[in-house]
């Protein structure tokens, strides 16, 4: 499954769970590539980055650095390998925002 078809899948399972998510693809538009491909903020507030990958995809040393930049800030970063891992994670997050409220 290309990265792609994953977000897409990402963003029809998140369906009907109180979040705001954003791609942010527009970063790399303004010179600064490497960003993770989506945030997602949910009631608390919580911000998770999330960069998706193929099954076999692999991280490009810019995006390690962006990674490991945000995590630097105690930001939650995630990197998801395919749809059985992007399919984990949105039953995980639905368990853990259910009840939450804005």
């Amino acid at each position: 499954m290309k990265e792609a078809d994953l977000d897409k899948h990402l963003l029809r399972s998140m369906k009907g769970t109180l979040h705001l998510s954003i791609k942010l693809s527009m970063m790399s538009y303004m010179g600064s590539a490497g960003w993770p491909d989506r945030l997602f903020i949910f009631p608390g507030p919580t911000f998770i980055f999330i960069e998706l990958k193929t099954d076999r995809g692999r991280l490009t040393k810019r995006q390690q650095m962006r990674i490991n930049l945000l995590r630097h800030f105690d930001c939650e970063v995630l990197v998801l390998y395919g749809k059985g891992q992007v399919d984990e994670w949105v039953t995980r997050t639905k368990q853990r925002f259910h009840n939450r409220q804005p």
